[in-house]
């Protein structure tokens, strides 16, 4: 409808009824990506387990099993950023019409809590996260990489459903800024641990990629070498 002016004007029901259509859009997503997600894993992981390494060349141009690890951890990760960004807006709608129902509480909506993700918005997340733990296992056999990686999914989606909440300023909500950098730096810490591993340190010997700790410290003092 448009007023005097000519201008739109957006009824509150209207409103409603827009929202409820974009949740709806939302949700199909959220579950044809966690389709798609269960599908592709399928197929990757039988095909991993069903390999047989007594039927394959000598010597391979690329491993049949890194390969599909990688193609595993990748698509998982690939799907995963998918299902975070459907999620987002997802929690945005879901807030919007919160705000909507308390402004107009006669609207034919149940009660929505402010603040909250059910088991049904996050167990796509925590699917992913293990998918992605055990292609890191697979693929790079540390045990340290797999922690973090899954430690830096975990962040990234407190992250996105936090910053997706639009809460007021808070301990909580001062906190949720850090979460993003160290997100980030466990993503390369995941991936720098298992590559480090391979190189030999300075006194010849590899550096066994399980020993966490003792890698970072090896790690640390390889870089002073080099800024002195």
């Amino acid at each position: 409808m448009t007023d005097n002016l000519g201008a739109v004007v957006v009824t509150p029901a209207e409103r409603f009824e827009s929202l409820l259509k974009q949740i709806e859009h939302e949700d199909n997503l959220l579950v044809s990506r966690t389709g798609w997600l269960l599908t592709a894993q399928s197929f990757l992981l039988g095909g991993y387990v069903s390999v047989d390494a007594s039927k394959l060349p000598a010597d391979p141009i690329l491993p049949y099993h890194h390969v599909i690890g990688g193609l595993g951890l990748l698509s998982t990760i690939f799907i995963f950023s998918g299902i975070l960004a459907a999620l987002k807006v997802f929690v945005e709608l879901r807030v919007e019409m919160y705000l909507l129902t308390q402004d107009y509480p006669l609207l034919p909506m149940r009660r929505l809590p402010r603040i909250g993700a059910g088991t049904g918005l996050l167990s796509p997340i925590f699917l992913s996260l293990a998918l992605i733990f055990v292609w890191t296992i697979l693929l790079i056999k540390n045990w340290w990489s797999a922690g973090l990686i899954v430690s830096s999914g975990l962040l990234f989606s407190a992250y996105i459903i936090g910053t997706a909440h639009q809460l007021r300023r808070s301990f909580g909500t001062r906190l949720l800024p850090w979460a993003l950098p160290f997100a980030i730096g466990s993503l390369i810490a995941a991936f720098a641990i298992p590559v480090q591993g391979v190189f030999p340190s300075s006194a010849g010997t590899l550096v066994n990629p399980i020993t966490g700790p003792s890698l970072m410290a090896s790690t640390c003092a390889q870089f002073q070498n080099l800024l002195s």
